[in-house]
């Protein structure tokens, strides 16, 4: 979405009238085509996956502690400078593609600023900018023929401390690396797995099941890759637009009480309810089909 933003933004505003013509064409054309070959020709899903986030409520708590603490230490350097120069090229530059640069650096920062404030967004968002901001920087410092004669450390003492900035980004990412608990994750596929082989089967395509998260990503697999009977797609997500009554879900609970709902997968033997839609399910109509590895598989009666 950015990215065709940034194009048509930089077309209107230096009035390449010709050229935005037949890029808007060509876009309508791949963007009918792509939605109908997508899913089946489901385009529905398309748009909800697509559109489904603008839906959420602002959290600054959570840009709080999900990005700007991570951004702006290591990256207000690189935000201030790249900013700068990019204002500069904005009313001054003659090349087109300084100009565009310039032009994607502001929009592809504040594209990422807005939705940073979403829940379930980090400071990965900015990794657009981050591209951009350093090609800005790069060119402006080292590609620049008429630059004033400076000494050889001047000339390349700011670079390198751009290039520290992003070393630092690296540098988290490595020790995230090196301290992430993989055979704790394979476990987890492993044993959700063994789960989905035993309920799938009993499966129609009509059917649905409810996936319950659990402390530790506990059910992650099994709600987001590994069916595709799930109602609800991450429940945390969709509690926040049940809570914010985004979308009408009474459906819901009318789709429990007819018995849509054949299976409940709660990790760790939790209660049988629902934190999606505030929902407790009756343990009357649900029996407790199997245990797998601390799955407990619920079946309605």
């Amino acid at each position: 979405m950015i990215h065709i933003a940034v194009l048509l933004a930089y077309l209107i505003l230096f009035g390449h009238w010709r050229v935005l013509i037949r890029t808007v064409g060509l876009m309508a054309i791949a963007f009918v085509g792509l939605t109908l070959l997508l899913d089946e020709g489901n385009y529905q899903v398309f748009f909800q996956n697509l559109f489904i986030s603008l839906t959420l409520p602002l959290s600054p708590a959570w840009f709080y502690d999900y990005t700007y603490q991570h951004l702006i230490p290591a990256a207000s350097l690189l935000i201030a400078v790249s900013f700068l120069i990019s204002l500069k090229w904005l009313f001054t530059a003659s090349d087109n593609r300084q100009r565009f640069l310039a032009l994607a650096t502001f929009m592809f920062f504040g594209f990422a600023t807005v939705t940073a404030f979403k829940h379930g967004a980090a400071v990965g968002y900015y990794h657009e900018f981050a591209y951009t901001g350093l090609l800005v920087i790069f060119w402006y410092f080292c590609g620049e023929k008429q630059m004033v004669q400076t000494s050889r450390l001047g000339r390349y003492l700011f670079p390198s401390l751009v290039s520290l900035t992003m070393l630092f980004f690296a540098g988290k990412q490595i020790e995230k690396h090196l301290n992430a608990d993989y055979n704790h994750y394979a476990l987890m596929y492993r044993d959700e797995l063994l789960v989905k082989k035993f309920v799938e089967p009993q499966l129609s395509e009509r059917d649905n099941i409810v996936v319950s998260f659990g402390h530790g990503y506990e059910g992650w697999l099994l709600q987001q890759m590994l069916f595709r009977h799930q109602l609800a797609y991450t429940d945390d997500i969709m509690r926040f637009l049940y809570d914010n009554k985004a979308y009408d879900f009474s459906q819901f609970d009318s789709l429990v009480k007819q018995g849509g709902v054949k299976f409940v997968i709660m990790p760790n033997n939790q209660p049988l309810y629902f934190y999606a839609f505030d929902y407790s399910f009756n343990p009357q109509e649900y029996k407790l089909e199997k245990e797998i590895s601390g799955y407990h598989i619920y079946k309605h009666i």
